[in-house]
């Protein structure tokens, strides 16, 4: 019978035996499936799943198709079939449970497919249809993932853990002056990854953090050298917002040009600058109060991990300040129980994705460069 190739690339990042390795490996596909999509993630330290979204030209219907590869040898998984294109909103695993929530329009209107992967006998269940419409981001550990929403009058949280059924919270506006409504009118929310090391962080105005059970939404005003944060918990089905704190970082009567923050583990690193001077801001959010102040001048130089593009702190204020960049400011934890703060600048146009994410995106560019190279 004749067979397609579909080139399997598999990564392996940093913390397992793979690290930094590229490993190929081919999936055999019969003739009748028109490979349509793929999806790669991680698993475990050495083992990754790869699904194929592929057409079926005997049964006229779409097949997800998915397989496991331990760095050795590759395993099927139970394919599933549907009528409409799937994307991947989320996945998380258990000991023995792969989660996919799989989200598709139909009829305008957007839904999420669970499908829980039973990685000991290689079936598949697959749950009830569940509502996908007004998602504003995502968040996904290691055993959950957890979906915003903004529907209407309504900001609302679905949390998966494990192979549970979905936890539903909700908070609804009480009217148009609602504090927590105008928190969130007219901007995106911009989930954001910190249980990996994050090089540069987002740009964007409104940004959300997962820390344990609470997920901390972040809002920065350039203009006032402010940021905003709101706190929501996901203990119960009501969500119960907190006070609406508001954080400064001012020059004394001279406003900075451009301000950036970044959450983690209860503190805000606030960042302010312009092309002659900065400073960060660091504050306790739980107890809304300063702990401390770091000055952007020379007299860091001595003090800074730099890097072979780095000039010295006055040429870094300088390009940093320029229309044409986005400062940025990330936190990462240390081996030794410390934070390592991170301070950048990027292109206007760079755009912030979540880890997973990009490794999707990365393999979809080799798959294509694999399919452009077997055309030559």
């Amino acid at each position: 019978m004749l067979k397609n190739t579909v080139l399997v690339v598999l990564i392996f990042i940093s913390t397992n035996i793979f690290a930094n390795e590229i490993i190929t490996q081919s999936i055999k596909l019969d003739k009748h499936y028109k490979v349509e999509n793929t999806f790669s993630g991680d698993l475990f330290d050495n083992t990754s799943f790869h699904l194929i979204f592929t057409k079926n030209k005997k049964t006229k219907t779409k097949e997800t198709l998915g397989f496991l590869y331990d760095g050795n040898s590759v395993k099927k998984l139970e394919s599933f079939s549907h009528f409409n294109n799937l994307g991947i909103t989320s996945f998380h695993t258990t000991e023995s449970h792969l989660i996919v929530l799989f989200s598709y329009e139909q009829y305008s209107k957007r839904y999420l497919k669970k499908i829980v992967y039973d990685l000991n006998n290689k079936n598949i269940s697959e749950n009830t249809t569940i509502s996908n419409t007004g998602l504003e981001g995502s968040f996904r550990t290691k055993d959950r993932s957890v979906l915003i929403y903004k529907i209407k009058d309504t900001l609302q949280t679905k949390s998966f853990n494990g192979i549970d059924k979905e936890a539903v919270s909700k908070y609804i506006y009480f009217n148009k002056k609602d504090p927590v409504k105008k928190f969130f009118k007219g901007s995106i929310i911009n989930t954001i990854k910190t249980d990996e090391f994050v090089t540069n962080g987002s740009t964007s105005e409104l940004k959300a953090y997962l820390d344990n059970n609470k997920i901390i939404f972040t809002k920065d005003d350039s203009n006032k050298n402010q940021c905003s944060v709101l706190t929501i918990s996901l203990n119960n089905n009501k969500i119960i917002p907190s006070k609406i704190l508001t954080f400064e970082n001012n020059n004394g009567d001279k406003r900075y040009k451009k301000s950036i923050s970044y959450y983690n583990n209860n503190h805000l690193y606030f960042l302010s600058l312009d092309k002659k001077s900065g400073a960060i801001k660091i504050f306790n959010v739980s107890q809304n109060k300063q702990l401390n102040t770091i000055s952007l001048n020379s007299k860091l130089n001595s003090k800074i991990l730099k890097n072979a593009h780095f000039k010295g702190m006055v040429d870094f204020l300088k390009n940093a300040g320029k229309n044409k960049f986005h400062p940025t400011i990330t936190v990462n934890k240390t081996n030794s129980n410390n934070v390592r703060i991170r301070v950048d600048y990027v292109d206007i146009n760079y755009g912030y994705y979540n880890d997973w994410w990009w490794h999707h995106q990365q393999f979809m560019r080799w798959q294509n460069q694999f399919h452009m190279q077997q055309k030559k």
